[in-house]
Order: C-alpha cells, then sequence, then structure tokens
C-alpha cells in the first residue's frame, strides 16, 4: 500500500511540475511578444522624443509670448478708458466753453424783457 501511495503521490507531483513547465513556456511565450512590442514601439517613437523637446520649447515660448500679449492688452484697455474718461471731460470743457455766453446772452435777453 506505501509502494501505490508513493507512486500516487509520485504521478501527482509529475502532474503538478508538467503544469508548471506548460506555465513557463506560456510565460516565456508572453515575455518574447510582449519585448517585440516594446521593441516596435521604441522603434516607432524613436524620431518623436526629440520632437518633444522641440515641443516643450515651443509651448514655453507660446506661453510666454501669450502672458506677455495680456499685459498688453490690459495696458491698452486702461489706456482706453483713461482715454475714454479724459475725452469726456474734453467734450464737456468744450461744451461749457461754447455754451457760456450762449447761456449769459439768454439771461441777459429774460432779464432785459421783463425790466
Amino acid at each position: 500500500m506505501t509502494a501505490e501511495s508513493s507512486d500516487v503521490k509520485l504521478a501527482r507531483v509529475e502532474e503538478k511540475i508538467d503544469a508548471l513547465m506548460e506555465g513557463v513556456g506560456d510565460l516565456r511565450a508572453d515575455v518574447k511578444a510582449f519585448a517585440g512590442r516594446i521593441t516596435r514601439l521604441e522603434e516607432s517613437t524613436r524620431d518623436a522624443v526629440p520632437q518633444v523637446w522641440l515641443l516643450k520649447e515651443r509651448v514655453a515660448v507660446v506661453e510666454r509670448d501669450t502672458a506677455n500679449l495680456k499685459l498688453e492688452h490690459e495696458r491698452l484697455r486702461q489706456e482706453y478708458e483713461q482715454g475714454k474718461k479724459t475725452t469726456g471731460g474734453r467734450w464737456w470743457e468744450v461744451a461749457k466753453f461754447a455754451l457760456s455766453p450762449v447761456i449769459a446772452a439768454a439771461v441777459g435777453w429774460l432779464l432785459g424783457r421783463k425790466g
């Protein structure tokens, strides 16, 4: 009975070793396929890597230019707003200067009519 028991145990161990060997074979095939895919990926992106640095530099330049344009826009907007206020004030001064004699004449005429 111990001989059968040893034979049964040996058969189980061999069965597990066969399953393990099959798994190792599958793993090797997967590693080879993965290595091939990595190699193709490296080859296809080889030229892209230097472009990434160039694009990063261009993005930095564009971001700097955009920031400068925003500052310039804000400065021009403030100048425009200030100029609008100044222009409005100038028109009021012109209107007062032009209307002062007219108003004075009208008041004089009204006072002269009543008196």
